[in-house]
């Protein structure tokens, strides 16, 4: 970082400008889905009150400044300096600004940040953090189920400095948002719940259906989108209680209160079905190719989380190509080896299975 931005973060730290009431609203950090991780914060301008600068980066060791405009719901901002637009306008939403291609840099809070988590190394030992009208935030947990700690916190911009010396742990533990839950130095994460219940998933005793959860932002609430026949859609509204998810499934033939639980991969039912969620991950693992059932296929993430498909169809050549997933498909490119550039196939609960009816079936 420059001398010149670290003045003037300090400055405009020490010395804050507020006169200006659309400076104001800016002020803060932002998560941006295109850069996990990578937050972009912004400060008033020391030496204009009616400009604000932004502190950013892309990669995490090396960092961007550009400046910016408010005008009440409106945000020029100058990327001419780091290679884009003299006058990139974003809008703000209430909760963030949102930019003409659609993406959004979400505001981060102490409403942000409050809510259930889950915690990849202990599973199904749940993580709250809750907000009062004064003083710190308290973080309630449990390691075994039985016996419950709790502790303390402070938010400072996109980071939560917890305080676990009470429980024998450390005295700065220090979590930052990445924009689905909070990530710590030794690399571990807690991700929230309310957050990751929405995406896509697909249901054993139906596989190739699709079953979607997503938040209607107009109606501030939960709606699940499935479908019996792969033509006839349903939608039902869902409610998310606590560290729940209720739906009322009347307009099926059932019951008005089901309550479902999420366990960090999947939705779990009263009855002990469950419906499994697709992301890049699920994807990960051996397959069998059923037009080439001697040589094996691999699917990978890289270190940038982006999927790798690794496979030869004699043996002795092999190849690696690029994938994404979108939805309930994966798009695998198969240009590199005089492929299509984009073969679509959809997970059925063992396997992918393309468009010419091929299929990988995935190795237990």
């Amino acid at each position: 970082m420059s001398l010149k931005c670290l003045a003037l973060i300090v400055f405009s730290i020490i010395n804050p400008i507020f006169s200006n009431d659309s400076v104001l609203t800016y002020i803060g950090s932002y998560s941006d889905p295109k850069y996990p991780g990578m937050n972009r914060k912004i400060y008033p301008l020391p030496t204009d009150e009616d400009q604000v600068f932004i502190k950013g980066t892309d990669d995490g060791s090396s960092f961007w400044m550009v400046t910016a405009e408010p005008l009440d719901d409106t945000i020029i901002i100058d990327f001419s300096t780091n290679g884009g637009p003299i006058d990139l306008e974003g809008k703000w939403d209430g909760t963030g600004i949102v930019f003409p291609d659609g993406s959004k840099w979400t505001k981060i809070t102490i409403e942000t940040l409050t809510g259930l988590y889950l915690d990849a190394e202990h599973p199904d030992m749940e993580r709250r953090i809750y907000a009062k009208e004064s003083g710190p935030l308290t973080i309630k947990g449990t390691d075994d189920g039985n016996n419950f700690w709790t502790v303390t916190g402070k938010l400072k911009e996109d980071t939560i400095r917890m305080d676990f010396s009470s429980t024998g742990g450390l005295k700065d533990y220090s979590g930052k948002w990445d924009g689905t839950g909070l990530v710590f130095p030794d690399g571990k994460k807690w991700t929230k719940v309310l957050d990751s219940f929405v995406g896509y998933y697909f249901d054993p005793q139906d596989p190739h259906l699709v079953r979607q959860i997503y938040k209607d932002s107009e109606e501030n609430k939960f709606v699940i989108k499935g479908t019996e026949d792969g033509s006839n859609y349903w939608t039902l509204p869902a409610e998310f209680t606590d560290e729940h998810l209720r739906i009322d499934i009347t307009a099926l033939g059932g019951p008005s209160d089901v309550d479902l639980k999420f366990d960090g991969a999947s939705i779990q039912f009263p009855d002990g079905t469950k419906w499994y969620q697709l992301s890049s991950t699920a994807y990960v693992g051996s397959y069998i190719d059923l037009m080439h059932p001697s040589t094996p296929r691999e699917i990978e993430l890289d270190s940038s989380q982006m999927l790798k498909v690794q496979g030869s169809d004699d043996g002795q050549e092999f190849w690696e190509l690029q994938a994404s997933v979108e939805g309930m498909n994966i798009n695998i490119d198969f240009s590199p080896i005089g492929g299509s550039e984009q073969v679509q196939g959809y997970w059925d609960g063992t396997g992918i299975v393309f468009s010419d009816s091929n299929k990988w079936i995935k190795k237990s």
